[in-house]
């Protein structure tokens, strides 16, 4: 306030300066004497120059004119004088007054500034208040967390969960340790606690809170502790965290564990073919199918299905899979000759050359909606490749006996 008085007494006295000064010049111009003579030739006249009315009338004509020409010239000259000063002052006006417009424009941006700042604190003194409010409390929370009372502890988990101070240096620690003895405090709080708690050190540190979570899995080894982090972990894009849910996946034998991870399966983004090799290279054939049709009806992605059938694991391909093969690729309208084709390959490759379950393939081709070329191409190729190895005139006989309309709408271009 007192630097404000400061500059308004500056401005003040510098116009008032600038008006006296103005004053002054202005005066000055006003009060300043004219020429008191007139001189003519002095071997004519000489006379004062407000005494025209004196002048006689008998002068000669030239003294008459050379009197004209000096009265004219001082004229000119006194006009010249009072413009000249007249400029003069406006210059000097000029000067005071772009001095003090500045002065009053900086004056003008510094008032704007501090009110500005008054604003901002304004506004801002709420948030302060409510800052200030979260770190107290949340000093006489922290303590609540370390207690024995469960209730009490759950009250203090529920009430940080809505806190806005907590910090990753200062608390995160604090608050992983809390999940770990939470994970093995087994009470009617520990769901809601757990999810509260993982869920708050995911907002600390998102790829820090998912290795706790597999760090208290792989500790305890339990299908509880894994429910509560799975969705989150299936959120996460880190190219680490998924091989090591994949590597629990394979390499865990607690059927609830596994079909938990499975029913969660859909939460997980770019779930790609390479995870699901090296699921079917390291886990039960039931598992990967299990996965495959989880992502295929839950997930808004859809496999590459015919990039799959060529990288799946053998043991994928026995022979009573081929219907779940068969209707994964329907559902994702991937259904092409040389993909049936060459999932049949595939399937025979780890088959003993069974005739009924060959059968039941060409069974299902020939049931199948696609188009009758598409059929007949399918079944001749197979045809060519394994005709050493079952019998197709046999296998052309049973679907005659059953009667099969959809065989017999192509019955005799099979036999050409």
């Amino acid at each position: 306030m007192k630097k404000s008085s400061n500059s308004s007494i500056f401005i003040i006295a510098l116009l008032g300066i600038t008006i006296l000064l103005l004053g002054i010049l202005v005066g000055s111009v006003i009060k300043s004497p004219s020429p008191n003579n007139i001189s003519v030739n002095p071997n004519i006249i000489v006379r004062d120059s407000t005494d025209l009315q004196s002048i006689s009338s008998n002068y000669n004509k030239e003294a008459t004119l050379l009197f004209e020409k000096s009265l004219e010239k001082t004229i000119d000259e006194e006009f010249d004088r009072t413009v000249n000063y007249l400029n003069f002052t406006i210059a000097i006006f000029a000067v005071f007054l772009t001095i003090t417009l500045v002065a009053f424009g900086f004056f003008t941006i510094r008032k704007m500034s501090e009110a500005k700042d008054l604003l901002d604190k304004i506004i801002a003194a709420p948030d302060a208040v409510m800052k200030k409010y979260y770190s107290n409390q949340l000093n006489d929370l922290l303590p609540k967390l370390l207690s024995s009372d469960n209730r009490e502890k759950s009250d203090a988990i529920h009430s940080i969960y809505y806190n806005t101070q907590l910090e990753e240096e200062k608390h995160f620690d604090l608050i992983s340790n809390t999940l770990e003895r939470e994970y093995q405090n087994s009470t009617s709080y520990t769901y809601l606690n757990v999810f509260n708690l993982f869920d708050l050190l995911s907002r600390l540190n998102f790829s820090k809170a998912v290795n706790k979570g597999f760090e208290i899995f792989e500790k305890y080894h339990s299908d509880s502790t894994m429910q509560y982090i799975v969705p989150r972990i299936m959120e996460s894009n880190d190219k680490a965290h998924k091989q090591r849910f994949l590597n629990i996946l394979c390499q865990n034998d607690n059927p609830n564990l596994v079909n938990d991870l499975i029913k969660n399966i859909d939460h997980f983004e770019n779930f790609d073919n390479e995870m699901i090799v090296y699921i079917s290279k390291n886990a039960p054939a039931n598992i990967t199918y299990r996965i495959i049709n989880s992502i295929n009806q839950k997930s808004k992605q859809s496999l590459d299905m015919k990039s799959l059938i060529f990288e799946l694991d053998s043991k994928i391909f026995l022979n009573n899979y081929f219907h779940q093969l068969y209707n994964i690729l329907k559902q994702n309208n991937q259904i092409e000759t040389d993909i049936i084709i060459r999932l049949i390959d595939r399937i025979i490759e780890n088959d003993d050359k069974n005739l009924a379950q060959f059968t039941n393939m060409i069974r299902t081709i020939i049931n199948s909606n696609i188009s009758s070329d598409e059929k007949l191409f399918i079944i001749n190729s197979l045809k060519q490749k394994y005709n050493t190895d079952y019998d197709f005139d046999e296998i052309f006989e049973r679907f005659e006996t059953e009667n099969n309309p959809h065989f017999t709408a192509i019955r005799d271009q099979l036999k050409t």
